[in-house]
């Protein structure tokens, strides 16, 4: 019984890009709570889409982009990819979605760890990790790094800025190749330059 269990828990690998995401009358509510959070749900993503979304606090933008990542299942309705009949978060994803979070968690290790940490399968590549920095607007900060890029950032990056955490997320996506970033308010501590060279960047990178 625990082996079938298991198997029927066993997420199926996703051996394709994401060119296409449909929520189909997706509805969502809490355990907690009796109210829908998300109701009747529907919209189509395709390559290349730059979509931004916006309401106010307590409107369900959160659960919204937790949904697109798999991270929860709906209550009603489905979210599916490519057209494939399985649901979002019955696919292991391997890392083809980044979410990238207001406060991006930092290891007490290098710079370049922290940006390729969740690539365990190959040796770090130097020559991306410095693409990385570049496009996340890092330059001007790991030149006055102590050992550049091998300087250690200290637990929960007790060494550096808010800012300077963002764009550390937002450089980690980018090393993953990933097919969709998710960012939530993740540039939100970044000056107005800053956040615009992003967006621009961004803007070209999709």
């Amino acid at each position: 019984k625990l082996r079938e269990y298991e198997e029927k828990k066993t997420k199926i690998k996703l051996n394709e890009k994401i060119k296409t995401i449909s929520f189909k009358d997706v509805t969502f509510s809490y355990k907690s709570s009796e109210n829908k959070v998300l109701q009747n749900i529907n919209f189509h993503i395709e390559v290349g889409d730059f979509l931004g979304v916006i309401g106010s606090s307590g409107s369900g933008k959160s659960t919204l982009l937790h949904l697109l990542s798999g991270l929860i299942k709906p209550k009603m309705g489905k979210i599916t990819l490519n057209s494939l009949n399985n649901e979002i978060n019955e696919f292991d994803l391997d890392n083809k979605i980044s979410y990238v979070p207001q406060d991006s968690f930092i290891l007490d290790t290098t710079l370049e760890e922290n940006i390729a940490f969740a690539d365990h399968n190959h040796d770090i590549d130097s020559k991306k990790i410095q693409e990385c920095i570049e496009f996340s607007n890092l330059s001007d900060f790991v030149k006055n790094l102590p050992k550049k890029d091998k300087t250690i950032l200290g637990d929960g990056g007790s060494k550096i800025s808010h800012g300077q955490r963002q764009r550390i997320g937002l450089a980690r996506s980018i090393y993953n190749d990933s097919n969709v970033i998710i960012l939530d308010e993740s540039l939100n501590a970044l000056d107005y330059q800053n956040e615009k060279q992003i967006l621009s960047k961004i803007m070209k990178y999709k």
